[in-house]
């Protein structure tokens, strides 16, 4: 049996300030990863936004994601996509405009490709340098301390980073390079407040440094050399040999699902590309599907549409079931089949639903 997640997709049938505001619940760990990497997603954008799309997805998903401040957010993008999954996608995304894809903690990075290369590197030695390092012990707490940023409204990073600093009574040695600017609002899940202060910094192709008189902002760069393991979900997919002739400069080594990558940092960017795509999801018999909603807020309609979409149908509905439809409700539910899902949908209406010749029907009842 296979589980599945009804995935709230902006499809512009109804409008996107519909979808409350309210903070997710950030998936973190084994359901993050089930999400991000295992369950199928569908999205279909006509000349949207890709800032606002993102950001709405992102929510809907539960997944936490960061849209790197030097991609222009208001670019419109035209994506359909089937049977993906939300970490494919970013790929997929990523390759037509030339981005990178990278994980920090439980959040996703899509940015330019070297800075997604030496993000993750930029985080691990944080991390190592502050729990080997006797001599930063002072600083040591209050940059593991799990903090939540989340802010409501645009704000200037290099004002939150002194204000945040100064609170957690860490000296920022040169504040003054990073340059005055204004994010979109961004809601995070807890993190340690190092990585935090790195991907903010990171924004602005800079990285931290923690020195023993406090912070110093540095240029972000690569390492020359990079060594990396990745876990494929479908190995059986990956031809070693056919890999290692496109990436030539890589020394490569495929164990079960493990594969292991070292060399030089710029021979990367194109493996993690291909990687990031290479497998899909495969469709299964509607009958055998379970969904899960996760305190969802939503119009009616916004919640079939999405359905429509994941079963491969087109959504069609009377014009007397419109005001229905525009009703928002609340669902909570767990491994539900279809049928019952949609008599959750439709309860407390006179609708009924029809799945014939590849259409999704909503009509009131006879």
């Amino acid at each position: 049996m296979t589980a599945f997640r009804v995935y709230l997709i902006a499809i512009f049938l109804w409008p996107l300030a519909s979808v409350g505001q309210e903070s997710p619940q950030w998936l973190t760990g084994k359901k993050l990863e089930q999400a991000a990497r295992r369950s199928p997603i569908f999205v279909n954008w006509q000349q949207v936004p890709l800032h606002s799309q993102l950001h709405a997805l992102s929510r809907n998903l539960h997944i936490p994601l960061l849209l790197d401040r030097r991609v222009d957010p208001s670019q419109l993008v035209d994506r359909q996509d089937r049977d993906l999954t939300f970490e494919q996608f970013l790929w997929s995304l990523g390759e037509k405009e030339n981005l990178g894809v990278c994980q920090v903690g439980d959040l996703y990075y899509l940015g330019p490709a070297e800075t997604a290369l030496a993000l993750p590197a930029e985080v691990i030695a944080l991390s190592e340098q502050l729990e080997d390092s006797s001599s930063l012990t002072k600083f040591k707490p209050s940059l593991m301390e799990k903090i939540k940023c989340n802010t409501s409204h645009p704000f200037e990073p290099s004002n939150w980073l002194a204000q945040d600093a100064a609170h957690a009574e860490l000296p920022l040695l040169n504040i003054e390079e990073l340059p005055m600017d204004l994010w979109a609002p961004i809601d995070w899940p807890a993190m340690p407040r190092y990585q935090a202060y790195a991907l903010l910094a990171a924004g602005f192709g800079l990285s931290l440094k923690v020195e023993e008189a406090g912070l110093r902002l540095v240029k972000l760069q690569l390492p020359p050399e990079l060594f990396r393991e990745y876990t494929l979900s479908k190995p059986k997919d990956i031809s070693l040999d056919e890999l290692q002739k496109r990436h030539p400069k890589l020394k490569l080594e495929l164990q079960k699902e493990k594969l292991t990558a070292s060399g030089p940092s710029t021979a990367f960017a194109s493996l993690e590309r291909l990687l990031g795509t290479q497998s899909r999801s495969s469709p299964t018999d509607n009958g055998d599907r379970r969904f899960t909603l996760n305190k969802t807020k939503a119009p009616r309609g916004s919640i079939l549409a999405t359905i429509a979409q994941q079963l491969g149908l087109k959504l069609k509905f009377s014009d007397n079931a419109r005001a229905a439809l525009n009703e928002r409700v609340e669902l909570d539910v767990q491994q539900v089949t279809l049928e019952e899902l949609l008599d959750k949908v439709l309860a407390g209406t006179d609708l009924n639903f029809e799945i014939k010749d590849g259409e999704f029907r909503i009509a009131k009842k006879e």
